[in-house]
């Protein structure tokens, strides 16, 4: 059997391609165009709209559909293999690998880890090693592409910062003459780059050019000033005014009492890599990762956005130690807690408190950092302990806003950024245009926020839109007391109970203070009501993935899919939303940013959409919630109708929760009004959860009875079509189910949620059917959309997992 072809797409330098290891050419411009675009997509379709978009720009093409099908037949017979190149529902795909672009990140991401470690050694090699796989300037032949010349641009800017490091890092390891010609050479064409002229004044000095150093940053200085109306970094200032005082450790690479001094960090480091620079702590930092060398417990304490979890990443990264993260804002359960310490799938529930000691085996000398415990610290603290018992050896780090209430633990809370740390933040993270503001304006706004990091960082992405002047001024009022309705929209939610003040005194961050979040509230407010209105829709819809999302998975919950691109593009920009590039684009959202926006989403009124869209990513518990809150309103209400859909959607939680006595008790109550109203998408409904609950148990014949009784209510394509498909399939009715499956596909949009079901029900029938190779490629397809899209509804995840173990016996 003929092996698949292999076609590479390189991008670091003028376009090449490669089939199966040989030349190939793409010559027409706008086919080598396509080719880059689709090849950036990682596999995934690219809508024709987009792809118009980004070829042509945002002008009126007549006809961009037809045009698209000309350009992809062309690259087809250009590749010669139209199998690389498809043609999906929802766009054009390209099986394709960026060589190039890969092996370089891989490198660079081994860089930074050795530059975070003080290993100049390994930075140079591995600088140099990443820097060689570019043939010359980006995309250079497809700039005036629109996407392109963008795309480019962001390689540029990550091939110049590889080669400031490697620089750097060869400088301390003592080559400032061949440092300093290259610096030479890149400062001149990059001349208000701060940290380029920095390192080359300091390479000149250390050659004995002590008035040419200085030369260097006074015509920066100059540049400065003329060219963009700012001031140097604090940086740039401290390194001339140690030039002027000809400090005698710029002659070696600092080796100080206070120095860190660090060992590189373990491969087997789960830690992800820092998007920005760390500003302010440095205290903190030292004292933590010297504490991080002994055993125990720490747990760092604070309210949200107080930096917790950035400190506490930085410092297991100087650490030295090998480390096992666990990021617990998406778990909920104890099982969970140690599924994710052992490294397995955080829903398998394969692990449960007897397998302590399989896990305290498995981390070995590891550091175990358990990120944002608050909401799980019960059971946290049980793990906790459980380890310690088993392995006194060991060192835990949490961060938390409540402590864990162990008798070991050492609390440390966080405080506020000082004065200058905040400053210095702020000045970093705001608009280029904004950075050389008056520091009073400055120092005002980061008080309106109590200095805390997420504050801070909210106000200036707010730069984008507002002067400095104008946000603090708008600010001002925040800092006299007043609450300006112009400013701190709307009644606060439950939801936002996490932003607003607490009793608790560990969340307290000012002691004395008795609200101490007010104007954290007020950052997120004020971002909020910048917003477009697509731009909060897709906010509040994106709010329900707890652990990162897909641009494809924002789409499918998105009331308009064609809002999604650009809102993401909008949030990122206002720090709203963080971004990915590892592995693929995903997004994520700051905890307390999340907390806010499904407050947002609760205030419209969407409650049952919200349960809705729990569902579908898997977060069943959170879906009750809110469904109890709709059973709830109702019967205060009086509105049987309401009542008595809300019960059969909250059964349908509690089946997902394996609550099934209590599921049944909530479809025998929802029946009564179902059967007054006749209403027979209900009655479906109720029928179908009485069988999803006898097929839990194992009772097949009395499931296939509920089930077809649902589908007899004749509610159009429902779950109970699927539920129905798998019981079939269970019993051995194999070609029925065959034909249930062909309706539900039939009747659902590709990547709704019963589409989505449907794909694991075909691959268990696949594998009923012993066809081995369709069910392998059934399984890898589906598992690819699941992550893709974040569906994770657990019954049809389950079953799909089941189907994949079988076929691994």
């Amino acid at each position: 059997m003929p092996s698949e072809p292999q076609l590479e797409v390189l991008v670091l330098g003028p376009l090449a391609v490669r089939l199966n290891g040989v030349a190939i050419a793409v010559d027409r411009p706008l086919e080598r165009a396509l080719l880059v675009r689709l090849a950036l997509a990682n596999g995934l379709p690219v809508p024709d709209q987009r792809l118009a978009v980004d070829l042509w720009g945002d002008v009126d093409l007549a006809r961009p559909t037809e045009r698209l099908r000309v350009l992809a037949s062309r690259l087809r017979a250009a590749l010669g293999t139209p199998d690389v190149l498809t043609r999906a529902s929802n766009g054009y795909a390209l099986s394709a690998q960026m060589t190039d672009l890969v092996g370089a990140r891989s490198l660079a991401k081994g860089l930074y880890a050795a530059a975070r470690a003080g290993d100049h050694a390994t930075v140079s090699a591995l600088g140099r090693e990443a820097l060689a796989l570019w043939r010359g300037a980006s995309l250079a032949d497809l700039r005036a592409v629109p996407y392109a010349a963008t795309e480019a641009e962001q390689l540029d800017t990550w091939r110049l910062d590889l080669q400031v490091e490697r620089l750097d890092a060869e400088l301390a390891l003592g080559g400032a003459t061949e440092a300093g010609r290259e610096l030479e050479g890149l400062a001149a064409e990059h001349p208000l780059h701060e940290r380029l002229s920095c390192l080359l004044a300091l390479a000149l000095y250390r050659t004995g050019r002590q008035a040419d150093a200085l030369n260097r940053l006074a015509r920066l200085r100059s540049r400065l000033a003329d060219d963009l109306g700012v001031d140097p970094a604090p940086e740039t200032a401290e390194m001339e005014l140690r030039l002027l005082r000809q400090d005698p450790a710029l002659l070696l690479p600092q080796v100080g009492s206070e120095e860190l001094v660090v060992a590189q960090p373990s491969a087997a480091s789960t830690l992800p890599l820092p998007m920005t620079t760390f500003v302010g702590r440095q205290a903190e930092l030292g004292d933590l990762v010297r504490r991080l060398g002994s055993p125990g417990l720490i747990t760092l304490t604070g309210g949200p956005g107080s930096g917790k979890s950035r400190l506490a990443l930085e410092a297991a990264a100087a650490s030295g130690r090998a480390v096992r993260l666990v990021q617990l804002a998406p778990l909920d359960r104890v099982d969970a807690v140690l599924a994710a310490l052992a490294g397995e799938d955080a829903d398998s529930n394969h692990l449960v408190d007897g397998d302590l000691d399989a896990v305290t085996a498995a981390l070995g000398g590891a550091l175990v950092v358990l990120d944002n415990a608050e909401h799980v610290v019960e059971s946290v603290a049980e793990v906790v302990a459980g380890l310690l018992r088993r392995k006194p050896g060991l060192t835990i780090l949490v961060t938390s806003q409540r402590p864990l209430q162990l008798g070991e633990e050492e609390l440390r809370p966080m405080d506020p950024l000082d004065g200058v740390a905040a400053a210095q933040l702020f000045t970093e993270r705001c608009a280029a245009d904004a950075q050389g503001a008056d520091p009073q304006l400055v120092a005002a706004i980061c008080t309106a926020v109590d200095r805390l990091p997420l504050g801070i960082e909210l106000a200036a992405g707010l730069t984008r839109t507002l002067t400095v002047p104008q946000l603090a001024d708008r600010m001002r009022p925040l800092v006299a007391g007043s609450k300006d309705p112009h400013l701190i929209a709307g009644p606060r939610d439950p939801h936002l109970s996490m932003i607003a003040a607490s009793t608790d005194p560990h969340t307290n961050l000012v002691a004395g203070s008795r609200d101490p979040h007010p104007s954290l509230i007020a950052a997120l407010d004020w971002s909020h009501q910048l917003l477009g209105e697509a731009e909060r829709a897709v906010l509040r819809r994106v709010a329900v993935f707890a652990d990162g999302f897909t641009l494809e998975a924002a789409e499918q919950v998105a009331v308009d899919p064609r809002d999604v691109a650009p809102a993401l593009t909008e949030l990122a920009d206002r720090s709203l939303l963080t971004v990915e590039a590892v592995g693929g684009r995903r997004f994520r959202m700051l905890e307390t940013v999340r907390d806010y926006a499904l407050g947002k989403f609760a205030e419209t009124g969407e409650v049952e959409t919200l349960a809705t869209l729990y569902l579908h990513t898997g977060q069943a518990e959170q879906a009750r919630t809110a469904y109890e809150s709709c059973v709830a309103a109702d019967r205060v209400a009086g509105d049987e109708q309401g009542l008595s859909r809300g019960l059969g959607n909250l059964a349908g939680a509690l089946v997902a929760l394996g609550r099934l006595d209590e599921a049944l008790e909530a479809v025998a109550e929802s029946d009564h009004c179902a059967r007054q109203f006749d209403d027979r998408q209900l009655l479906s409904v109720n029928d179908g959860i009485r069988g999803a609950v006898a097929a839990a148990r194992g009772e097949y014949a009395d499931a296939e009875k509920h089930l077809r009784a649902a589908v007899d209510h004749g509610a159009g394509i429902t779950m109970a079509h699927l539920d129905l498909a798998d019981v079939l399939i269970r019993q051995g009715e194999l070609i029925e189910a065959a034909s249930l499956l062909d309706a539900v596909f039939a009747g659902s949009p590709v990547n709704s949620t019963t589409w989505l079901a449907a794909r694991a029900i075909a691959t268990a029938l696949a594998h009923a059917q012993q066809d081995v190779p369709l069910t392998a490629q059934l399984l890898s397809e589906t598992l690819t959309a699941y992550e893709t899209s974040s569906f994770a509804w657990p019954r049809y995840t389950d079953r799909l997992l089941a189907v994949r173990d079988a076929l691994q016996r």
